[in-house]
């Protein structure tokens, strides 16, 4: 392996790694500055696309297709890191992380267990690591196609820094 591919291969870890941490920010603590701002509760729903008649159906659309696309970039960078590996090993990944996310909101008592998140964290994973292959079957070049996904990879850990930077000043941290 070349240097800069070598270079480009850990830079991508590093940047999944930046990107898992900053899923479980937003999927288990829900962004909350504040313990007391978490929905304290312990549930599990185990019947999938299951949902109470008062939730209006668009915020359950809206739920499940942010969750298909926070994946996404986790299911593209997976791939790209494990692309020697068979793409099942991605996949059962992103379902494990799921299932870890899930489980913690359930164990902290900070949110539900739900099935449907992880049926839908998986598929947007799933979309990632099919998208990256049809990217490298396409342009024939590996290492063109990561270095282009680490650029912007770290163009989006540059953007979502200066975010967190700004709920933190805004909430008085």
């Amino acid at each position: 392996m070349r240097l800069q591919e070598k270079n480009v291969k850990n830079g991508m870890r590093m940047l999944a790694i930046y990107y898992i941490i900053w899923l479980i920010f937003i999927l288990v603590f829900k962004m909350s500055f504040s313990i007391n701002d978490l929905l304290i509760e312990r549930k599990i729903n185990l019947i999938p696309f299951y949902h109470d008649n008062n939730v209006d159906i668009k915020v359950i659309l809206d739920e499940m297709v942010l969750n298909i696309l926070v994946f996404l970039p986790l299911g593209i960078m997976i791939r790209s890191i494990f692309f020697d590996k068979k793409s099942s090993k991605s996949i059962f990944f992103m379902l494990t992380f799921s299932l870890i996310v899930e489980s913690l909101q359930y164990v902290l008592s900070i949110g539900i267990f739900d099935i449907t998140d992880i049926i839908n964290n998986t598929l947007g994973g799933i979309l990632g690591i099919t998208l990256y292959s049809i990217f490298v079957k396409k342009s024939k070049s590996k290492f063109k196609v990561d270095r282009f996904i680490f650029l912007i990879a770290f163009i989006g850990a540059i953007f979502i820094s200066l975010i967190l930077i700004i709920l933190l000043k805004y909430n008085g941290m």
